[in-house]
């Protein structure tokens, strides 16, 4: 990431924080605290990534709704002498969970949750993580060398609003919950792709401020969903509940193999945890033409495939480079479809300006005709549902904007 940034001209800057944020109408001031001193920095608007604690959050007003979970955890990095030498693994019984995480070198990541009786103020002691693999981990298991030891406590919260202002705020500045599932990173990621696009495109003149609106509209809703989902994966694992951990232990082992062994739950299971099926069809900003009735819509991510152009062979999402949104025009099939040249006639009717978006047009094999791409065998034509002519706009964070036939549109796309 950090090369990323670099070909950019925007590296990272290390041990930076920020002590005060201020806004008002036109701007938001920062008094940033390096190690040689303090900068006062002015823009136009600011984003917070800067965890559960954020400054940029608690400067907005911004409530940061929920509690603490029960448990208490502790936390070490040691040396493992067992069995399971490359694998992660997460043992669930009747005393809680213990989770071991494969490092470097030997080093193991233990996570394990305290007995309820356990004095929470009291820091782990190597005896601590002995005590917890004897009741979880079968066989022998050798302990030593701790590089650093810690307890903690999970938290499961979610922030009012993401939007205050100039202000916004991601990542764990905006939720927080368990590690259940590992959907804590990726979330924060897609927080930040949602708003960036957007903020590029307002301070690129291109949009009105307004389209930043449909950050909060779009994203608190799918925190909160992840924020309920892990809650109830958490549970299952870390509860001592006799009845749940009896129906837990007993149910799991019947469940589980039930649920991966078909490919259609097991594809749904990786949406969730993947966070591809994530769509924010009711957001104000995505719609479909008139007549449109085929399963993937405004606001669903767009479907990817295989494409064959002048240059070789690419796929669709490989296309979305740059910030721009992309308008994909779909050829049809058959006997309804449109040659190439009628297709890139139909272009002119749904843009006004090429200044920011890319047209890509996707003919069938038997159509090719001129540039554009090829859909080979139709396989995306028959994804999308076009057997007429249609066309996909797609938003630079690779999610569909505005979908529909060709028949139905009477002007230009409609960009945010």
């Amino acid at each position: 990431m950090d090369g990323a940034l670099d070909k950019y001209g925007n590296a990272v800057q290390w041990g930076v924080t920020a002590v005060k944020v201020e806004q008002d109408d036109e701007r938001v001031d920062v008094m940033l605290q390096h190690a040689d001193g303090e900068e006062n920095v002015r823009a136009k608007y600011v984003v917070g990534c800067d965890g559960a604690h954020s400054i940029v959050r608690k400067s907005a007003g911004l409530s940061f709704e929920g509690a603490v979970y029960p448990q208490d955890f502790i936390l070490a990095d040691v040396q493992l002498e067992w069995e399971h030498k490359a694998n992660l693994h997460i043992f669930i019984g009747h005393y809680g969970l213990l989770a071991a995480l494969p490092l470097q070198n030997g080093i193991f990541r233990l996570v394990c949750s305290r007995p309820f009786e356990t004095d929470t103020e009291t820091e782990p002691t190597l005896d601590d993580f002995r005590a917890a693999i004897r009741q979880h981990v079968p066989g022998e298991v050798e302990i030593s060398n701790p590089v650093w030891m810690t307890r903690f406590r999970l938290h499961h919260r979610i922030a009012s609003n993401y939007r205050s202002g100039r202000l916004f705020i991601a990542g764990d500045a905006a939720h927080i919950h368990s590690p259940a599932g590992g959907q804590g990173m990726n979330t924060g990621i897609q927080d930040s792709v949602n708003l960036g696009w957007k903020l590029a495109r307002v301070l690129r003149g291109e949009s009105p401020d307004s389209l930043l609106d449909s950050y909060h509209l779009e994203r608190h809703k799918i925190g909160l969903a992840i924020l309920h989902g892990t809650d109830r994966i958490f549970e299952m694992m870390a509860t001592t509940n006799p009845i749940f951990l009896f129906l837990r232990n007993w149910l799991v082992p019947w469940v589980v193999p039930f649920v991966m062994g078909d490919a259609s739950r097991r594809a749904s299971r990786m949406r969730f945890v993947s966070q591809l099926g994530i769509r924010y069809r009711d957001s104000p900003i995505v719609g479909n033409s008139r007549t449109w009735n085929g399963k993937l819509r405004g606001g669903n991510r767009a479907a990817d495939g295989k494409l064959l152009g002048s240059g070789g062979e690419t796929t669709l999402i490989g296309l979305l480079t740059g910030p721009e949104y992309h308008l994909f025009l779909f050829s049809g099939v058959g006997d309804a479809a449109l040659d190439m040249q009628d297709l890139c006639e139909a272009e002119k009717s749904l843009v006004e300006s090429k200044d920011s978006i890319t047209i890509h047009e996707i003919s069938t094999a038997e159509q090719k005709g001129g540039e554009g791409f090829v859909d080979v065998g139709g396989k995306l034509h028959d994804w999308y549902g076009f057997e007429g002519p249609g066309f996909i706009v797609v938003r630079p964070d690779g999610y569909i904007g505005f979908i529909g036939h060709l028949k139905d549109k009477d002007g230009p796309v409609p960009l945010a």
